[in-house]
């Protein structure tokens, strides 16, 4: 590894290191057309009802984009995490597309694009290879372990951090060649930029010293100034990330598994991770942890595998410096999420894998370069090469297609993973959303089978058995819920609509102050006590809280219908039957807009309207609808 002795480079002898700039544009756009292919049906995906929720279509913050928001994104946590650049550019995307999810998948693929590109930069940068570059570029762009990454619209903080990332890499690459301090400067702020975009980021500072060891530098006092800064930012946001994730108890440190159990699932998750990045088999977007006490063979396996490849690393050194590398950049990069330190209650996900991923790429890329300096083996090289990358760009299209929405997902994480309770949930979310709470209800029940202390399935359940007319049902479910998880402000708002249909307003109204307690920006909570005032007789307040609760949602349908009936108390008619109507549009199937429309018709005995939305009503299965034709409309 001696710097300049051109023996130890490595001569491929295909022409790519001098060829035409016609030949190196091609190589590009080779690159990109199959990335961009390969994740083409993700444009046409919806939103999901996995976190989806939270960073786009009910999160009210990104809903204006102004320096007062983008300020805001960047002096508080949301979801329990600090990624206040991520923020920016969803609000960037609202702003042009509001709700419509093609120009966020856009976006991400567009990013994911970017990043394919600077991979090829940076290998280029590091190695001087061309060919090593190509195939790092290609199998990166078009490899499946990346579709949850891209295809997953509350991800695009993976591909904006990696954006970011892979510029300070470049840079600093740059800095160390040609040793100008505005290459280092452009790095250090772009390691800011990714770490605002995603906590993960800080793993940059461990990769550039190992940047420093291949590229043989001295480590003397300058290169260690340097490594303090980088080590220095590291640790800042590293602290940040750890103070976001307790605000939201998302760390955790479950009892009945000992450091040595999770370095069993570590070494897990680090072998997998490698056996997926070679064949992305049995993908999804859960992978859950064994069953309390039956850490199965396979864990042990896979421990005194890791072993091996850390004691064939450390032989590398002066061996295989390339290897060396490429296993080092996969290690400082995945170290961190590999559940040492147990984040959520997934042992592993395939979007952690974005930019450990690049490791293992460059390893390829020098095992083709190496093959194909022999003649005999270039046209097996280049063959492997095309069938390798075009079944994983397949495999891609059709994995993204499973990303298409929540029903999708689902079933298809279930099927693989029925001991996934957080699946079953969203899967029950899912059908409650379709009105279909009965199968909403029976997938609550999988997910509370497989854990029964997991107090969203309760507060879900509550809420579709309260949609059913099982209020005390409901109650029961939420109480569960609130005992389990005190800190939801979900389940007190929920339990607070049951009460109010069992007529217990002065309890709901409880429920909803503790509501907003938790969360000042519950939409559902200001609804609630709107309805509340509403049956109080304080209709003036009423309004207030449902215009409150209208500017957190702007088109939430229900509480729209709420100020309706509300607006009609006050003797507002013509405001309530607009108000029916806006429901309407954005809930053509919502039977209790109907019916409420109806009575202010009626009221202002326009019987031919009134009886048109009692119809209406009653075949979209209200009871009250069939009862008030039957009273009414059959004698006009």
């Amino acid at each position: 590894m001696k710097k300049g002795n051109k023996n130890n480079k490595p001569k491929i002898g295909t022409g790519l290191e001098h060829s035409s700039k016609g030949i190196y544009t091609f190589l590009i756009v080779v690159v990109v057309a199959a990335t961009f292919i390969s994740y083409f049906p993700a444009l046409k995906n919806e939103f999901t009802n996995w976190d989806d929720d939270l960073y786009v279509t009910a999160n009210p913050y990104i809903q204006k984009l102004s320096w007062e928001s983008i300020s805001g994104f960047f002096s508080r946590f949301q979801n329990a995490n600090y990624h206040p650049l991520t923020f920016v550019s969803l609000a960037i995307d609202y702003h042009f597309a509001e709700l419509k999810p093609g120009l966020y998948h856009f976006t991400n693929i567009l990013f994911h694009i970017f990043n394919t590109l600077l991979v090829f930069v940076f290998v280029k940068l590091l190695f001087k290879k061309q060919s090593i570059a190509f195939v790092a570029a290609l199998l990166f762009g078009v490899h499946t372990l990346h579709v949850e990454s891209v295809a997953w619209v509350a991800e695009r903080k993976d591909v904006l951090y990696m954006f970011f990332f892979m510029l300070s890499l470049c840079a600093y690459v740059m800095y160390v060649q040609k040793g100008k301090l505005k290459f280092l400067l452009y790095s250090i702020l772009c390691f800011v930029l990714s770490c605002f975009s995603k906590g993960q980021a800080v793993s940059l500072a461990a990769t550039v010293i190992f940047i420093d060891i291949f590229l043989q530098r001295k480590f003397d006092l300058k290169v260690i100034l340097e490594k303090v800064i980088f080590v220095t930012i590291a640790l800042v946001f590293g602290f940040i990330a750890i103070k976001a994730q307790n605000s939201a108890d998302a760390i955790f440190d479950n009892a009945s598994n000992s450091f040595f159990d999770r370095m069993l699932f570590a070494a897990y998750g680090f072998v997998n991770y490698l056996v997926k990045l070679i064949y992305p088999y049995k993908l999804s977007a859960i992978y859950p942890y064994p069953e309390k006490g039956k850490i199965g063979i396979e864990f042990w396996i896979c421990f005194f595998i890791a072993l091996a490849i850390l004691a064939s690393w450390v032989r590398s050194f002066k061996k295989t410096p390339v290897y060396f590398f490429a296993l080092a950049f996969f290690m400082a990069n995945i170290f961190w999420v590999l559940q040492l330190i147990p984040v959520g209650n997934a042992l592993m996900a395939d979007r952690y894998a974005y930019v450990p991923s690049l490791g293992f790429f460059i390893m390829i890329g020098w095992l083709y370069e190496e093959k194909i300096k022999k003649e005999q083996s270039k046209r097996m090289a280049m063959f492997i090469l095309i069938a390798y990358s075009g079944l994983l760009s397949y495999q891609t299209f059709q994995r993204s297609k499973v990303w298409k929405n929540s029903l999708t997902l689902w079933e298809d994480t279930v099927k693989k993973h029925p001991d996934a309770e957080v699946a079953w949930n969203n899967l029950g979310s899912y059908y409650n959303n379709a009105l279909d709470y009965n199968s909403a209800i029976a997938s609550y029940n999988e997910a509370i089978k497989v854990n029964p202390l997991y107090a969203d399935a309760y507060s879900n359940r509550g809420m579709s058995k309260k949609n059913t007319g099982d209020y005390q049902g409901a109650i029961a479910d939420l109480d569960k819920a609130i005992e389990l998880k005190p800190i939801s402000s979900f389940a007190y708002s929920t339990k607070g609509v049951a009460l109010t249909y069992l007529n217990d307003l002065e309890t709901s109204y409880k429920c909803f102050e503790k509501a907003l307690q938790l969360d000042p920006m519950s939409g559902d909570a200001y609804s609630g006590m709107g309805v509340v005032k509403t049956r109080t007789g304080r209709v003036k307040e009423a309004l207030k809280d449902f215009k409150r609760s209208l500017e957190i949602r702007p088109d939430h349908p229900e509480t729209i219908s709420n100020q309706g009936i509300a607006r009609a108390e006050s003797g507002d008619m013509q405001g309530a039957i607009a108000d029916f109507t806006t429901a309407i549009q954005l809930k053509p199937d919502y039977s209790g807009a109907y019916l409420n429309r109806g009575l202010t018709y009626k009221k202002i005995k326009q019987d031919e309207q009134a009886c048109n939305d009692f119809y209406k009503a009653s075949q979209l299965g209200s009871p009250q609808g069939q009862t008030l034709v039957n009273q009414y409309c059959t004698k006009k």
